[in-house]
């Protein structure tokens, strides 16, 4: 499995970044980052429809950091 890019543009302290990158580093659909985001509350926002093949997917893990999934 490939691992997951992630695009630090907040930018988290490198022990934010390190537990979040552990976090997702099993992820390897878009249904096991939705499943890992409802188990721990966090809230969906939306889903944009990019292109035919793109799917952006949205989630607020804090007040002030949200994670986008982008889904091909």
């Amino acid at each position: 499995m490939t691992p997951l890019h992630i695009d630090d543009r907040a930018p988290l302290s490198p022990t934010a970044a390190a537990k979040l990158r552990r976090d997702v580093a099993g992820h390897g659909t878009l249904q096991d980052a939705v499943r890992w985001a409802f188990e721990r509350g966090h809230r969906l926002l939306g889903v944009f429809e990019q292109d035919e093949f793109t799917l952006d997917v949205v989630f607020e893990i804090s007040p002030e950091l949200y994670l986008v999934f982008d889904a091909t």
